[in-house]
């Protein structure tokens, strides 16, 4: 009996059998890619949020503390009051902070557009060419076309923000802004200098830390701030935004999962119930029930494995392009290496991997002789 058990292999039955074994493989793999992009096209959705609201903070922090500039009437008045206080808080920050990367900024806002929706970005404007190219130096852009700001109302912009609102991306800023040159950088980034007199003037902080707690620490040193954006409080309001989102994001799965997961069922019982004559004929010649599961099991775990192969090659295929001609061209930036959907992907095949015994318990449990069936 040990030397029919050891010619019990599912290889001649998977290579005399290219067709069924490669209809489940495909079913499967196929299965794999879509739970997957379905993850990606989810995704494009939330990420654009999370690399604008909150990415660029792991190495900035925006604050301003209480001021009272006195009474003014003007603009003009308030701006030429408002910037020396400014100008005060920023060395007092340099100097509780133990850094010099303390700077004034003008802040003003403009559009992204998303998927589904809107969303706004910061622009910053600087005072001088020396604090604007340390600036882009330390966020990591590269000036990619044109040149850099050089008059007043000139500003530069990464060129997936151009690629998403083109010159669109001016009109929130008003007119007498241009744009003069394209960076790259992991962030959406606008800088340049500020045309007439933008009056929201903040202390900006550079730094290589996503927990430089710069908040605690000048909070510590008795600073009262009107206002701050960190990496901390960022993540914060992304999370809460996007919680009804992943909430949705998850059922989407679950529901798609669920019926593509009854498909591959479906075609997996298939696959069982036409090797039913052959486990018969396999028992008849002296092999057990417990061997011929046996054997089952490792045909189904090759026909799983070559299908994670598989549709990890399709799902890759499917991102990249859907990447390439949807998403990059509307810039936004959207994972493609996902594992958290690799996963669910994994988990999925999992769980049909174990409802798949329930056939094929079924089916050994009628296995009959040769005789028997005669």
């Amino acid at each position: 009996m040990s030397s029919k058990k050891a010619k019990l292999s599912p290889l001649p039955y998977i290579s005399h059998n290219k067709r069924r074994t490669g209809a489940l493989v495909i079913s499967l793999s196929v299965f794999a890619m879509m739970i997957y992009t379905l993850g990606y096209l989810l995704g494009c959705v939330i990420e654009p949020f999370e690399t604008n609201m909150y990415g660029a903070f792991a190495k900035k922090t925006l604050f301003c503390e209480r001021v009272d500039p006195g009474e003014y009437e003007t603009t003009e008045e308030w701006n030429e009051l408002i910037t020396p206080l400014l100008e005060e808080q920023r060395d007092r920050a340099r100097e509780d902070l133990g850094t010099d990367e303390v700077y004034v900024v003008r802040a003003g806002n403009v559009k992204i557009n998303t998927i589904f929706g809107e969303a706004y970005t910061q622009v910053f404007y600087f005072d001088n060419e020396e604090d604007m190219e340390h600036y882009a130096e330390h966020m990591g852009a590269h000036l990619v076309s044109g040149r850099m700001p050089e008059n007043p109302g000139e500003i530069v912009v990464d060129t997936m923000a151009y690629k998403n609102a083109g010159e669109d991306i001016l009109k929130t800023l008003g007119d007498g802004h241009t744009i003069v040159g394209q960076v790259e950088c992991p962030y959406y980034i606008l800088f340049g200098y500020p045309y007439g007199i933008e009056n929201n003037l903040d202390i900006l902080v550079l730094h290589d830390d996503q927990d430089a707690d710069i908040v605690k620490k000048l909070e510590d040193k008795g600073w009262d701030l009107a206002f701050y954006n960190d990496y901390e409080s960022e993540s914060e309001m992304y999370h809460e935004m996007i919680e009804q989102l992943e909430d949705i994001k998850m059922l989407v799965t679950a529901i798609s999962g669920c019926l593509l997961g009854i498909c591959v069922l479906v075609v997996l019982s298939i696959h069982i119930r036409d090797r039913h004559e052959e486990w018969c004929l396999f028992n008849s010649i002296g092999f057990s029930s417990f061997d011929i599961y046996i054997l089952a099991v490792k045909e189904i775990l090759i026909c799983f494995g070559a299908a994670i192969l598989l549709g990890g090659i399709l799902s890759a295929l499917a991102v990249t392009g859907l990447d390439t001609f949807m998403i990059d061209p509307m810039g936004l930036y959207v994972h493609i290496i996902r594992p958290g959907d690799a996963q669910k992907v994994i988990l999925m095949l999992i769980a049909i991997f174990g409802l798949c015994q329930i056939p094929l318990f079924l089916q050994i449990r009628t296995i009959n002789t040769v005789d028997q069936i005669e």
